[in-house]
């Protein structure tokens, strides 16, 4: 889900980007909002994992959250476009990183029989 949550973050960035024509904006806008939800959609579905298998797998995850390796997910492009609707390469870096770091805060949020039964609600 931190994928689809590093597109969102992206998608707004760019909706607000001065030079783009009102037509992309939009464009950005909607896909910022679906992106959201798939992302969403995702955080249900480790909820109801942890749900299912307790707080082992919840204690688990934030590590092997922080182990992914963002570089490697960075597309190599041009920062040139952004009016367009197309992102650099440092808009993304920084977008996976603030979407990795809050996928781990949730994650945290998770651990511990409190937050098992938070899920499970």
């Amino acid at each position: 889900a931190w994928l689809e949550l590093a597109s969102a973050m992206v998608a707004a960035r760019l909706a607000q980007h001065p030079d783009s024509p009102a037509s992309v904006r939009e464009v950005l806008q909607g896909i910022a909002a679906d992106e959201a939800r798939h992302a969403a959609h995702g955080r249900n579905v480790v909820a109801w994992c942890v749900a299912q298998e307790g707080s082992g797998l919840a204690a688990d995850m934030p590590a092997a959250c922080r182990a992914i390796d963002v570089e490697h997910h960075v597309p190599h492009a041009s920062s040139g476009l952004g009016a367009y609707g197309l992102a650099g390469s440092a808009l993304w870096r920084k977008c996976m990183h603030d979407a990795r770091s809050e996928a781990v805060a949730w994650l945290e949020g998770m651990t511990g029989a409190e937050g098992v039964e938070r899920v499970a609600a």
